[in-house]
């Protein structure tokens, strides 16, 4: 897998579509940003609460702030799929998975067990840990192609599609080290190219891992649980 030309296709995507790459992702920041900024106003700024009650509003507010962005995250990569498939694009499509019930509960749902399985195998080695996350860093786009799925295929897919092809989603994202480092000295302006680029290079990595793997074939019914296979190899 030639990574020059999977970014070579994200720029194609994007050569026509920067405005609405750019505006995606001041709307995405902006929403990060303002939810985080209510949040330090209102319990810090205003409020001014006592440290008993600020230790009991803080873990809320990350699990609703989880609920809220984790379906965001997954409408930003879909948004960019859709790009890299030279279909037609909006930037409302990045909220498409608040649109269902069951595309919210299912994006936060695959969200939470790729990170629960990625911790579990983190309590073993670091180096394991790190390894199955980039194992499962395709769940996000399996689950966009088989809705249906249940929650165990859609991480077993992202496994399957990235064996041998682990050290290339790594490379992938070194070769944008220099883009950011060069953004810094433009106050931070130029990520609202640089990440538009690599969420579309990153959506190309997945086109090209299906169109070398073959498409994935299961429809199973969903379901709500998933069990820890820990003898699956890394």
């Amino acid at each position: 897998m030639i990574n020059s030309e999977i970014k070579r296709e994200a720029r194609l995507s994007l050569s026509s579509n920067w405005g609405k790459a750019v505006g995606a992702t001041l709307v995405a920041l902006f929403l990060q940003t303002f939810i985080i900024y209510i949040y330090e106003f209102l319990l810090v700024g205003v409020l001014d609460v006592s440290e008993t009650i600020f230790s009991i509003a803080h873990p809320l507010f990350t699990l609703v702030h989880t609920i809220v962005i984790v379906p965001l995250t997954f409408g930003v990569a879909w948004f960019y799929l859709q790009l890299v498939r030279k279909e037609e694009t909006k930037v409302s499509h990045m909220f498409q998975t608040y649109k269902s019930g069951k595309l919210a509960v299912d994006s936060f749902m695959l969200q939470f067990l790729t990170g629960l399985l990625t911790m579990l195998w983190t309590l073993l080695l670091i180096i394991p840990g790190i390894i199955k996350s980039i194992a499962y860093s395709q769940t996000v786009y399996v689950y966009r192609d088989n809705p249906h799925i249940n929650y165990s295929d859609a991480i077993t897919e992202s496994r399957r599609l990235m064996d041998g092809h682990k050290w290339d989603f790594v490379v992938l994202h070194l070769s944008f080290i220099g883009w950011f480092i060069l953004s810094i000295f433009t106050l931070g302006i130029g990520m609202l190219w640089i990440m538009p680029y690599m969420q579309a290079s990153k959506a190309a990595f997945y086109e090209e891992l299906k169109r070398e793997k073959g498409e994935f074939t299961i429809n199973s019914p969903k379901i709500k649980s998933i069990e820890v296979n820990t003898t699956e190899s890394i």
